[in-house]
């Protein structure tokens, strides 16, 4: 996995916010934790942003750095701001795991938290009741209020 992630980070350059989110998706959910390749793919999206990146593109990506723990550093207010951004057009999906890693990340403040409770509110039911428990099991386990 080393050579690959290594292979890969000289090849980041090239990347579009979609190849970076897939990426930093990939070898987060592989467990693979190689910190100059999260730097470089952090640093690749935040150069393309406000730009075409699409609310999958800045969910993903925050959801793997979250997942990793790898700080955002001097890009944690340009992905902060482009999240909060295009919040009203995540699915619940994305809205979940958006506010879940901001919060692990130390960015969810109470503007971005009342956004994202107002694009919650207009999902159809079924959704929102999906929503709210998936983000009442992350709320719960990231405050250690499990059993």
């Amino acid at each position: 996995m080393q050579r690959l992630a290594e292979q890969v980070r000289r090849q980041v350059s090239s990347f579009n916010a979609q190849n970076c989110s897939m990426t930093a998706w990939a070898f987060s959910t592989l467990r693979h934790y190689d910190a100059a390749l999260f730097e470089a793919l952090l640093q690749q999206l935040a150069g393309q942003l406000p730009g075409n990146v699409e609310p999958r593109n800045i969910s993903n990506s925050l959801w793997a750095l979250a997942r990793m723990g790898h700080p955002l550093g001097a890009h944690a207010e340009p992905l902060a701001a482009a999240a909060r951004q295009l919040l009203p057009r995540m699915s619940q999906q994305e809205l979940c795991n958006t506010v879940w890693a901001l919060g692990v990340l130390g960015q969810l403040d109470w503007d971005t938290w009342q956004q994202f409770c107002a694009c919650l509110g207009k999902l159809p039911g079924a959704l929102l009741q999906g929503a709210r428990c998936h983000l009442e099991r992350s709320y719960v386990w990231r405050h250690g209020l499990s059993n």
